[in-house]
């Protein structure tokens, strides 16, 4: 913003009739908006359960309120090929909660920056794979926006430990019984593959495993 065409040194060939030292027409110059700029952030790895939160910021040279675009690119697990293209390119908007364009189980607030992330125990398969996601940030005035920025997010997966189910049963002396033996996996991919063994040996008696 200012004035263009007054000062007679910055213009020597306009003219200065009563020769006050300011050109006769002074006009205003129009004010030009400049893109926003988005601030640097690092990729992020966490593990399933875990919850992180990142705050965007941006910077605009002008003074206008800055606001905060998402848009999905990428997503797969690890040593697969992953799924790219924009989900849902035409609904990247700034305003509010902007849900649609981020993996399950995160939030993004463009209003504030504020993303949140928290992967359920469910969100990789397992085992042994990790789940990668590719996001794009940019600030945004609501008329002029910043480059989009990458953010890879990569979800570690866990294994839990299974949970032996209790068993109680009765036999007379030096009389063999039978007991099925059940576990519990919450990792469901592991329920086909569980083993037993001891922990202590047995009292009185031994213990055979068959099966």
């Amino acid at each position: 913003n200012g004035w263009d065409n007054c000062p007679i040194d910055a213009n020597p060939t306009q003219v200065d009739s009563d020769r006050d030292g300011v050109g006769d027409v002074c006009e205003p110059v129009s004010p030009v908006n400049h893109a926003p700029t988005l601030n640097n952030f690092d990729n992020i790895v966490l593990f399933e359960d875990q919850q992180i939160d990142l705050q965007f910021s941006g910077d605009d040279t002008d003074g206008d309120q800055i606001r905060f675009k998402v848009r999905e690119v990428c997503e797969g697990n690890i040593g697969e090929v992953l799924t790219c293209g924009l989900r849902n390119s035409l609904r990247n908007g700034f305003f509010g909660q902007n849900n649609w364009n981020v993996p399950a189980g995160a939030s993004f607030n463009g209003l504030t920056g504020e993303f949140r992330f928290a992967p359920s125990f469910t969100f990789v398969r397992h085992p042994d794979i990790e789940r990668v996601f590719a996001l794009e940030f940019a600030a945004t005035d609501g008329e002029l926006q910043s480059t989009f920025r990458p953010l890879t997010i990569t979800v570690v997966d866990v294994n839990r430990a299974p949970v032996a189910d209790d068993k109680n049963t009765i036999t007379s002396e030096n009389t063999a019984v039978r007991v099925m033996l059940s576990a519990t996996d919450l990792d469901s991919e592991d329920a086909d593959n569980l083993r037993f063994e001891d922990v202590e040996n047995a009292q009185h008696g031994s213990v055979v495993y068959s099966g």
